[in-house]
């Protein structure tokens, strides 16, 4: 019985030891990418089609006063469409059948806001469930964010500003 405690014991510490190599060795965003959800996947609209959403499935949105790369959408505006916000550092993830690319930008406050293909992305204080569209329009200046061509980033909508 103690030779086979010893030797479980010996395998136990070895497999301990092999978790502890590999965990110096892989970076720590690969270890984070291969166990985090994505931040931002495809939702299907019955008039927009395909569009993106956040990780809870609440629709995201462009402003067309932003650049690329720079958000225009500061303090109150802000409160009405928060940013889709990333820890300083991380990439944010694409689930499957995102064809744009996902990056951040720094913002003014000094916080990070997920971006696709370049361009900022939001939410919309006024869209209370996921599948919510209500800020589709908006003003002219506020989009859902389509995941190929379709028309949902270029269609009317209300003449609401912000």
């Amino acid at each position: 019985m103690t030779r086979t405690f010893g030797w479980l014991f010996g395998i136990s510490l070895a497999g301990l030891g092999a978790l502890l190599f590999a965990g110096s060795v892989w970076p720590d965003s690969a270890l984070a990418a291969a166990s985090a959800t994505p931040t931002v996947k495809a939702a299907q609209d019955a008039k927009l089609g395909s569009i993106l959403a956040d990780s809870q499935g609440m629709t995201l949105y462009t402003f067309k006063k932003d650049k690329p790369g720079k958000s225009a959408c500061v303090d109150a505006c802000a409160k009405r469409w928060p940013p889709l916000a990333v820890p300083e550092g991380m990439q944010p993830i694409a689930a499957p059948g995102i064809p744009g690319k996902l990056g951040q930008t720094e913002r003014k406050d000094d916080t990070y806001q997920a971006t696709y293909n370049g361009m900022p992305l939001y939410r919309y204080a006024g869209d209370s469930k996921p599948g919510d569209t209500n800020g589709q329009g908006l003003g002219g200046n506020w989009f859902v964010v389509p995941t190929t061509t379709s028309h949902a980033a270029t269609s009317g909508g209300s003449s609401q500003s912000w």
